[in-house]
């Protein structure tokens, strides 16, 4: 049983893809340590043991014409197949743009004689790589743009481990194609001027760099299915649909009961909701939600809903670029700047309203806090400009 183990082993691949003449080096270097190539993946190549000998490797265009947006056939057709056997050269597989052949007869003919036919049949490789890099430009002009907006900047505190670990992946795969890039156009343009490849490049100067790439992206994979399960999932919340009063002492804001003197009447039939989580970013996550009324010798005073988003972050920074991307999430509802009274101790405040006025948000921010306070039309005898002090003073750590 071990010795069928043995006859199958896996490398990681230590060039681009896109350098034909240090895969071809790097495979014949393989061959004469008795390892045969059977596949290429995209991180790693597989082998079979064989008896040591000299064999020669060579990648050819697997197309010249076609549409860079679809993946070469996954083997040549068979009249081409049938005339490189003929000539002593085997088809093993395919590499991203590139059929790999092999040839163990040493008398055998060369499969590219001239250098600048080789170079015609490269064009489609040319344009693979430039799409490919052009591609992923694209991808980290937008996803870095999106870090400016209200929901991209919120996922970047609340989950900075995946935002990191794409930042990672994106910046490989461009880094990647860059290298493809000059890889094969550096090939295409020697081949014009009539020189021959090197097919017995030295392969081992940048072999310990692309090995360490490749086996971070395989170890980023799977961190990253978990990431993705973290956020879907959220095992680290703490959610209460009611919190003991306790509990309410302890928030860090201002609750209905402190916006108003008389007793707290939940609406039975709203949704009442606390949640307290944390990020690398945000030690202390707080969103808080509740309906109902403040009664005060049988009338109601104050008869609101009322949504609560607070953050205590790592750095003041973080907390001023929150605030607008806490306006963003609620800017349907109230998307009109108004003006808000003077609140010492408070580094920044925003206050916004609706047209209608059926919705107001408050935004405070102090040091490294930062809080939305987003309340509903009131039904009762407060205005929100009246609760707006006693909200900045429940807020405030000065």
């Amino acid at each position: 049983m071990k010795t069928s183990e043995r006859q199958t082993v896996r490398r990681l691949v230590p060039c681009p893809p896109y350098d034909v003449e240090a895969c071809e080096s790097w495979l014949g270097d393989m061959a004469e340590q008795g390892l045969m190539l059977e596949r290429w993946g995209g991180f790693e190549a597989r082998f079979r043991r064989e008896m040591p000998r000299p064999v020669r490797y060579r990648l050819t265009a697997a197309r010249l014409k076609g549409n860079v947006l679809f993946i070469p056939p996954g083997r040549p057709d068979a009249g081409e197949e049938a005339l490189y056997e003929e000539a002593g050269w085997h088809f093993v597989c395919r590499q991203d743009e590139f059929y790999i052949y092999a040839c163990d007869d040493p008398a055998a003919p060369e499969l590219h004689t001239d250098p600048a036919v080789q170079a015609l049949s490269l064009k489609m490789a040319c344009r693979s790589a430039v799409f490919s890099f052009v591609g992923w430009a694209i991808v980290i002009a937008l996803r870095s743009s999106e870090l400016f907006s209200g929901d991209g900047f919120l996922n970047l505190v609340e989950y900075p481990l995946t935002a990191l670990v794409f930042a990672f992946c994106y910046l490989s795969l461009m880094l990647t194609s860059l290298q493809n890039l000059y890889c094969i156009f550096s090939l295409r343009r020697k081949l014009k001027r009539g020189l021959p490849p090197d097919h017995h490049k030295n392969w081992r100067w940048s072999a310990p760099l692309h090995r360490c790439a490749n086996g971070l992206w395989r170890l980023a994979l799977p961190f990253l299915i978990v990431l993705l399960f973290c956020v879907i999932f959220h095992p680290d919340r703490s959610a209460y649909l009611r919190n003991t009063e306790e509990e309410k002492a302890a928030m860090p804001f201002a609750t209905m009961e402190d916006l108003a003197e008389g007793t707290f009447v939940p609406d039975e039939e709203r949704y009442q909701y606390s949640e307290l989580r944390r990020s690398l970013l945000a030690p202390t996550i707080w969103e808080y939600s509740e309906s109902g009324q403040i009664v005060q010798g049988g009338r109601a005073v104050l008869d609101t809903y009322m949504t609560v988003t607070y953050y205590d972050t790592l750095l003041p920074l973080l907390a001023r670029l929150l605030a607008p991307a806490l306006h963003g999430q609620e800017e349907l509802l109230a998307d009109v700047p108004l003006t808000a009274p003077e609140l010492p101790g408070m580094d920044a405040v925003y206050f916004y309203g609706s047209e209608s006025g059926a919705f107001w948000q408050l935004i405070l921010v102090q040091d490294d806090r930062v809080m939305s306070v987003l309340m509903t039309a009131m039904h009762g005898e407060k205005t929100f400009s009246e609760l707006i002090p006693r909200i900045a003073a429940g807020f405030d750590q000065s």
